[in-house]
């Protein structure tokens, strides 16, 4: 995963890992991590959801940062106004950036315009393969039960190329 590409992350990986408990494999992971002013009010609204505090702290401690998009961004009308977001952006800064995000019809478009991405998922197992979480099966369930949808040959699959069968 990149280290020093603007990474950019969308709501639901940082809800996600909020929700098991990992949200500071992102700063482990990456050192810095970005959102737009979408992401920011996505994931703040309604205040107790997961995720909301540790955006908080993260702003807090600044290793989460506001990224503003440059007028004329590229839009992306069919998307959530997060994703739609976070790829304008990315798109902004050159396209040499890192993107977290979870939902198929934005990675479709970052696959489009050649921008690197990962998932929630993808940050779970390359945490496991370093050793950083001691394993990869407890977050999955906790994901299952904050409502997170994956197929079960996925967890199979990835419980079993992190070693854990």
């Amino acid at each position: 995963m990149a280290q020093k590409r603007l990474v950019l992350s969308d709501a639901s990986p940082l809800i996600a890992l909020a929700a098991t408990g990992t949200f500071g494999l992102l700063r482990e992971l990456f050192g810095a991590v970005s959102v737009t002013a979408e992401v920011r009010g996505e994931v703040l609204a309604g205040g107790a959801r997961p995720g909301a505090i540790e955006l908080r702290r993260g702003m807090a401690a600044r290793w989460i940062r506001v990224h503003r998009i440059v007028t004329g961004a590229p839009a992306f009308p069919k998307l959530g106004p997060g994703e739609a977001s976070i790829l304008s952006a990315a798109l902004a800064a050159g396209g040499d950036c890192y993107l977290l995000l979870d939902d198929e019809p934005a990675r479709r478009e970052a696959r489009a315009h050649g921008i690197d991405f990962t998932g929630t998922l993808g940050i779970l197992a390359v945490a496991k393969r370093r050793r950083l979480i001691p394993a990869l099966k407890p977050c999955l369930e906790r994901l299952f039960e904050h409502g997170f949808h994956f197929s079960p040959e996925l967890a199979r699959s990835l419980l079993k190329d992190v070693g854990e069968n």
